[in-house]
């Protein structure tokens, strides 16, 4: 889910620490009223999460 001054995604991940992995991005500098960051956002979620995710050899 991305927005406009940040986003969050989550999908199952088990681990020894739990079966969900979630990531959120904040990005509190920026005003509610300005959309223009928002494809950026998606930009580096789609790129980072399923990296991140990756690195955690989830079952």
């Amino acid at each position: 889910m991305t927005g406009i001054d940040g986003a969050l995604s989550t999908t199952a991940c088990k681990t020894e620490k739990g079966e969900y992995f979630t990531l959120t991005l904040q990005l509190p500098q920026i005003q509610l009223t300005d959309s223009s960051h928002r494809k950026d956002i998606e930009t580096f979620m789609r790129a980072y999460f399923p990296a991140t995710v990756k690195t955690l050899n989830c079952e």
